[in-house]
């Protein structure tokens, strides 16, 4: 008996045939009456090229994935998964058909990350399975701070000298770092600094303006800021500056 490594060949009717010889140069031979299969047992290859270390992707943007991809019978599919992290399950997935070599999808917000991953699986069609990995990749913040409350206490008319609480809850996927206030009193043409570059953005109320002589109709204008300078603004009821007879 001998063990024999099956070649790298696929068929439903297989046969085996045996030659012996002897020393005088006699011989017999003999041929398995049956077939038999050989099932593919080669995995298909595949190798992810982008996305590479280097990429940096902002949230909400498109990332390219490409790929190289063989196998002796044929690709049945590819499964693409996209990992925010490594100890997280896969954040998004595709099914993409065997003829493709890349493919584009939007990031999904939020998910800034160092340590973003691509996986794609590959099936042959005799049904055997291989995956690859992309380096780890950058995931920027793309998402504006969010300005969720704003406010001024519930009367129509302040005095000259008289103090304002403003009232401001902000939040952002990874920090606010910055609050302006301004103020209007010609309908938003234009804009005078209240407070420029507060920070933290506290719980409410956040600021108390001595309102300075600028008698007539006014506005409150907040604008906060993240750690990438993306911004959300926000506008206050009208109010009225009066002046005090004392």
């Amino acid at each position: 008996q001998v063990n024999w490594i099956t070649p790298d060949v696929i068929s439903n009717s297989c046969k085996l045939a045996i030659w012996v010889s002897d020393l005088s140069g006699n011989i017999s031979a003999d041929t398995l009456d049956a077939t038999f299969p050989i099932d593919d047992g080669t995995l298909p290859t595949i190798t992810v090229l982008t996305p590479i270390i280097s990429s940096a992707i902002p949230e909400g943007d498109t990332l390219y994935v490409s790929w190289e991809a063989h196998d002796n019978v044929g690709i049945e599919w590819f499964d693409l998964y996209y990992y925010n992290d490594p100890s997280s399950i896969e954040t998004s997935s595709f099914n993409i058909p065997a003829t493709e070599r890349s493919f584009a999808f939007e990031i999904p917000r939020p998910g800034v990350s160092d340590s973003a991953q691509i996986r794609i699986e590959v099936m042959d069609l005799a049904a055997n399975i291989n995956s690859d990995y992309s380096e780890y990749f950058s995931i920027t913040d793309n998402t504006s701070p969010v300005i969720s409350h704003l406010s001024i206490p519930d009367t129509s008319a302040f005095g000259i000298g008289s103090r304002m609480d403003i009232q401001i809850s902000a939040t952002d996927n990874v920090q606010v770092t910055g609050l302006d206030l301004n103020y209007s009193i010609d309908a938003g043409a234009t804009w005078g600094p209240i407070i420029q570059g507060l920070f933290p953005v506290a719980g409410r109320p956040t600021y108390s303006w001595l309102i300075p002589d600028i008698p007539g109709d006014c506005q409150i204008q907040a604008i906060i800021t993240d750690a990438v300078a993306l911004t959300d603004t926000s506008y206050s009821e009208l109010f009225t500056v009066t002046i005090e007879i004392g």
